[in-house]
Formats: C-alpha cells, structure tokens, sequence
C-alpha cells in the first residue's frame, strides 16, 4: 500500500510505500532530504519489488519515490490556458526573466563561436592568408553548432521542469534549471526519436511530391511546362506543413514527462501523444497566440524581448502539460 505527499521544497507530488512513514529520503526532483509524514493509504501502486529496502534514516533511499500514476487525460479550452498561462507568466516575471536570461547566456557561449567560424570561412574564400584555415572554421562551425544544440536541448528540459515547479507555487530554485545527467540522456534521446520521426513524415512528403511531378512530366512527354513542377512543389508545402505542425504539437510535451515523472524517451513520446489528444487545436493556438505576443515584444523592444521567448515557452509548457494530465496549478493561477 502507498500514499502520496508534496515535497516541502519542491511540491512536488510523490508516492511513497506505507511502511517508510516517518523516515528520512530524498525527493528525485529537487534532492530535499525530509521525513515522510504519515499519511492516507491509497490503492497499491506498483509492485513492491521496484523500491529498494531502506536502510538506515541517515541515508535517504530516493528510489523510495516514483512519481504519481493518477494522471487523466483532460480536455482543456485554449481561453483556459492561456489565461493560466498569463497569470504564472505575470505572477513569477521575475523568475521566468531570470531563466531567460541563463538560457540565453549559456546559449550565446556556443551559438557566438560558431557564427564566428562560419563567417570566417565564408571570409576564407576571398582571402588568401584565411584560405588555409577554411577546413578548420568549417569543423569548429559544426562542433559548436552541435554543441549548441545540445545545450537546448538540455536548457529545454531543465526550464520546463522549473517551470512545472513554479506553476505548482513552487518557490524560486533557479538550480532546477540544471538536471542530472539520467535525465538529459532520456530528454535527449526523445528529442533525436521526436526529430527522426518528423523528418521521416516531411521526407515521405517530399518524395511523393518528386514522384508526382515525375508523373506528371512523363504525361506531358517530358516536356511539361515548368508550373507543373512550381505547382506540385506549392501543393507539397500546403500538405506537409499541417501535418508536420500536428506531428509536431503531439510529440512536443516529451521534456514535461521526462522532468517531472522521470520517464524513458519511448514511454515520455507514449505519454505526450496520449495526452495531447483531444488538444491540439487549442495547444496550437496557445503556441500561435504566444509566438506572436513574444515577437511583438521583441520587436517593440528592439530585440531584448527575446529574452523572454524561451520563458514564455518553458511557461505554457507548463501550464499545459498539467492542464492536460488533470493536475492542480499553483494558488496563483487559480
């Protein structure tokens, strides 16, 4: 038998088996060490073998928690969400400013370097003394370009796990912005499967499109005016974008389950695709309305409210991701 509870750090929601009552663990999320209060029995969750025996009260056991099972799948209202999203958005600026301003820091620190090297390759190529160095710029380009998107890819995952911890009234721990290494492997390797299955689906596109117009020229003899192949290329991007947009929502929520239920990459895409069922409509208007709020604001600002793109994502992440799966938000967007 188990029970849940809310960390006294993080508040997060975890389920402890009845007999560590009273003794000291650690929560996975956040690491507090604190005693587990008594609490009300729920239904058994999974089998006792999955938690390891606890040992002494001065070494806290964290596999003694897992994260809740009773999520539910809930429909959920575009004016919904993007009104909590507003209310945790103005509620916690301060917070989000800051997690814009340590993404875009980190980020520019690979993101600089490689426009550098790609501009003095292109530079290499009308000036002899750089002439020389162009193959190296072009590998220290790729390098840091990858480099860079490794890091948002592990920026991502720890700013939508802050952000779940600030939208359940969470206080402010900017060191949630930096997960461990377990759960950035799993993020990363969603996020490769998430990429492979997009590029398959626009490849597929693509292909048929090569083929249509190949039909289409082999129809007029091999000699068919050059609309056609204008036209079956308008008509490829008119069918590939819906459907690689609506690919693209269903899949987005992985980094939400990995950080707060410390799923696998194939279990967090199972989960995103179940939960955002039902909500695609009002999730893609939540990312339209919000995308263009941000660049009206960057650009009113002349560019430095773009530091507050990613946060905005990070936040409606949130927001969402509990909306979906019938969790409780914060007192502060009630």
């Amino acid at each position: 038998m188990s029970f849940e509870f809310l960390c006294t750090r993080c508040h997060s929601q975890l389920q402890v088996p009845e007999e560590i009552q009273g003794r000291k663990a650690q929560c996975p999320h956040c690491g507090e060490i604190q005693t587990v209060p008594q609490g009300t029995i729920i239904p058994p969750i999974p089998p006792a073998s999955e938690f390891l025996p606890y040992n002494t009260p001065f070494q806290p056991d964290p596999s003694l928690f897992t994260a809740p099972s009773g999520l539910r799948p809930t429909q959920v209202q575009f004016s919904e969400m993007f009104q909590n999203t507003w209310n945790l958005f103005s509620a916690r600026f301060v917070d989000f400013l800051l997690i814009g301003l340590v993404a875009t820091g980190i980020t520019s620190l690979f993101y600089g370097p490689a426009v550098v090297c790609d501009l003095l390759a292109n530079l290499g190529a009308d000036n002899e003394s750089l002439r020389p160095y162009i193959p190296l710029f072009a590998v220290a380009n790729i390098f840091f370009s990858i480099a860079n998107s490794t890091v948002g890819i592990y920026l991502q995952l720890g700013g939508v796990r802050y952000a779940i911890h600030l939208a359940r009234g969470g206080e402010s721990r900017l060191s949630l912005m930096f997960p461990g290494l377990e759960l950035f492997l799993k993020h990363l390797g969603a996020s490769i499967l998430v990429g492979l299955a997009v590029a398959a689906v626009t490849g597929g596109i693509i292909i048929i499109g090569v083929v249509v117009a190949g039909i289409l020229m082999i129809g007029a003899g091999g000699n068919g005016p050059p609309w056609m192949i204008v036209l079956v290329a308008v008509l490829g991007v008119l069918i590939a974008m819906p459907i690689i947009i609506w690919l693209s929502i269903r899949l987005m929520w992985c980094a939400a389950f990995i950080a707060d239920r410390n799923e696998g990459p194939i279990e967090a895409i199972g989960s995103s695709w179940q939960f955002s069922s039902g909500n695609v409509l009002s999730l893609f208007a939540l990312m339209l309305v919000y995308g263009i709020l941000a660049g009206a604001v960057a650009i009113c600002t002349c560019g430095l409210g773009f530091l507050l793109f990613l946060p905005i994502v990070y936040c409606y992440t949130a927001v969402a991701y509990l909306m979906m799966t019938g969790q409780p938000l914060g007192a502060q967007q009630q």
